[in-house]
C-alpha cells in the first residue's frame, strides 16, 4: 500500500516537472513575442513617421512649383528644412562665374553668421559635384549639404548649419528627403529666376522651344 502511494506521488512529481518545464518554456516564448511585437511597433512607428514625412514633402513641393514667387520659394524650403529635416539655420550658396560658389539667401540666428561656411569648404565643393555631404559630428558647420541639381547639372548647394537640438542622428528618410528637396528647390528656383528674367517674353520663348522640338531639333 505504502509502495502504490510512493509510486502515485513519484509519478504526480514527474507530471508537475513536465507542467513546470512545458510553463517555463511557454513564458520564455511569450517573452520573446513580447519582444517581436515591440520591434513590430516600433517599425510600424518609424513606417508612419516616414510616410507622414514624405506626404508633408510631396505637399511642399508641390507648392514649391506652383510659384515663380521667389520669396515665397525660399519660404516653402525654408519650411521643408525646419519641419521635415530638422534644422533653423541654413543657406544656398550658387555656382559663381568664377567657380566659387556665391551665398544668395540665407536663414540664421542672430549672432550666428559667424558660423557660416567658406565658400571654399569641402562640403560645398563636395555638393558642387553633385554628392550629398553629411558632417561626422552633429556639432559641425555644416552639418549637411545638398547639391541643387537639375537633372545631370547641378547649379548649387543648400548648406546646413546645424541641427534642432532634439535632431540626434540622420536617418535614410532625411538622406532620401534629400535627395527630393534637392531636385525641387533646383527646379524652383530657376523657374522663378527665368521667369523674373524673361517674364515678358516666356509665350515667345515656349513657342520658339516647342517649334525647335517639332523639327526634331
Amino acid at each position: 500500500m505504502e509502495e502504490r502511494w510512493d509510486q502515485r506521488l513519484s509519478r504526480v512529481e514527474g507530471e508537475s516537472e513536465q507542467i513546470r518545464t512545458s510553463l517555463d518554456g511557454l513564458s520564455e516564448r511569450l517573452k520573446a513575442l513580447e519582444l517581436e511585437n515591440e520591434d513590430l511597433r516600433l517599425r510600424c512607428s518609424e513606417a508612419e513617421e516616414q510616410h507622414a514625412k514624405f506626404v508633408n514633402l510631396f505637399v511642399v513641393a508641390q507648392r514649391l512649383s506652383s510659384t515663380l514667387d521667389i520669396r515665397e520659394i525660399l519660404e516653402t524650403i525654408q519650411e521643408i528644412v525646419v519641419n521635415l529635416v530638422g534644422s533653423e539655420q541654413f543657406g544656398i550658396f550658387l555656382a559663381g562665374d568664377d567657380s566659387q560658389p556665391v551665398l544668395v539667401a540665407e536663414v540664421a540666428h542672430e549672432g550666428s553668421p559667424g558660423r557660416r561656411p567658406h565658400p571654399r569648404h569641402p562640403a560645398i565643393r563636395e555638393a558642387m559635384e553633385g554628392r550629398i555631404y553629411v558632417a561626422d559630428g552633429l556639432e559641425a558647420c555644416p552639418v549637411a549639404a545638398i547639391p541643387l541639381r537639375l537633372e545631370r547639372d547641378v547649379i548649387g548647394a543648400l548648406l546646413i548649419y546645424g541641427w534642432l537640438p532634439q535632431k540626434c542622428a540622420i536617418t535614410d528618410t532625411d538622406l532620401e528627403l534629400f535627395e527630393l528637396l534637392a531636385g525641387a528647390a533646383a527646379k524652383a528656383l530657376c523657374a522663378a529666376a527665368f521667369r523674373e528674367r524673361d517674364g515678358d517674353n516666356l509665350s515667345a520663348l515656349v513657342r520658339e522651344s516647342l517649334a525647335r522640338a517639332a523639327r526634331g531639333e
